[in-house]
């Protein structure tokens, strides 16, 4: 779950990029 959660947060952070 955690990993899962840190995929997302990856994800947004390199959308804001």
């Amino acid at each position: 779950m955690a990993k899962k959660r840190n995929i997302e947060i990856k994800s947004i952070a390199n959308l804001n990029k």
